[in-house]
């Protein structure tokens, strides 16, 4: 069945930031690969773009793929011209896009990542609600990812907690790649049950994934609250990116349905010109926000308490729906 048949799966095609821009082809670009360039999370990430480049392959547009081994990389490869699109979470996007005065692309993302959200989880033997933070201890991932430790502090603030008596415990593990791994969440999730923090931030997806997989780390944890939704993971491109090149990109990539499935995963696309603008308006306010590069720390009213290291867990979950991220 196609996508246009599926109400979930409804493609925005109106206002796209490709239809706007008209900077033409060069006859020398019409004929190369568009390079994609993405973060090398896990090692599966291999088999996705490999499947990637034959889906395009078979539909008459060349491409290829560049793996990095952190988003700021990646960023810095697109601003260069290094690689013509980025697979981007929020906060890389941000990143690029502040970069660019506004003017990043967006060609493409998944359903899943047009309605993102966070959830608080608590342990379920102990009652709580987010009331009940102010002199207690919430656990974040790491510092660069959007949905387990930027955004959080932004509901949290919006919600009328007072951020200034909340004890941080943070896992800045696989700094870089923006919570990719679900590493940091599975040390969140461990906080809790140990009794180290009341709250714990995790993504929904991750969340989802690891009560599905029934992991030990969701045992006796409940949520306790839902984020409103905001964009994850999407494809960036500068805005010289040729209109057609860009164009025929999208195209092919809305095509994709229920029914094209790339190494045994099934997708669905949306394109859409307006995104990761919750995740903007709080990255802003902070001068480095995401990723090794950065050089703020929280808010002065937030007091920090770092987390000792202790051993990443095998096969963790990364962005997006866990089954089905290209990374």
């Amino acid at each position: 069945m196609p996508p246009a048949a599926r109400p979930h799966a409804q493609l925005k095609r109106r206002g796209s930031p490709v239809r706007a821009q008209e900077t033409p082809a060069k006859l020398d670009e019409i004929d190369r690969p568009l390079i994609v360039g993405a973060v090398a999370y896990h090692p599966r990430v291999v088999i996705v773009w490999e499947g990637f480049n034959e889906y395009f392959r078979r539909r008459g547009l060349a491409m290829d793929y560049v793996l990095f081994s952190n988003y700021e990389r990646l960023v810095e490869s697109l601003l260069e011209g290094a690689v013509d699109l980025a697979w981007n979470t929020n906060t890389a996007f941000v990143a690029a896009d502040t970069r660019l005065k506004g003017t990043a692309l967006i060609l493409g993302m998944r359903d899943v990542d047009a309605s993102y959200a966070t959830v608080l989880v608590a342990r379920s033997d102990k009652p709580c609600e987010l009331s009940d933070l102010p002199g207690e201890v919430l656990a974040l991932g790491s510092r660069d990812s959007g949905h387990a430790a930027i955004l959080p502090i932004h509901y949290l603030s919006r919600q009328g907690v007072a951020l200034g008596s909340i004890r941080l415990l943070r896992f800045d593990t696989d700094l870089g790649k923006h919570g990719d791994t679900g590493d940091s969440e599975l040390r969140v999730l461990r906080a809790l049950a140990a009794g180290e923090a009341l709250i714990g931030a995790v993504g929904d997806a991750t969340w989802a994934a690891l009560k599905a997989e029934r992991r030990a780390e969701t045992d006796g944890l409940r949520v306790i609250w839902r984020s409103p939704t905001y964009y994850h993971c999407c494809f960036t491109a500068r805005p010289e990116l040729p209109a057609e090149r860009g164009r025929r990109w999208l195209e092919l990539l809305l095509e994709m349905s229920y029914d094209d499935r790339i190494s045994g995963t099934t997708w669905t696309w949306r394109g859409s010109s307006d995104g990761c603008r919750e995740t903007g308006s709080v990255t802003r306010t902070w001068p480095s926000p995401c990723g090794s590069r950065a050089t703020s720390d929280d808010p002065p009213s937030l007091r920090r308490r770092r987390a000792p290291a202790r051993g990443r867990p095998g096969g963790a979950p990364g962005c997006g729906p866990r089954s089905s991220s290209p990374g």
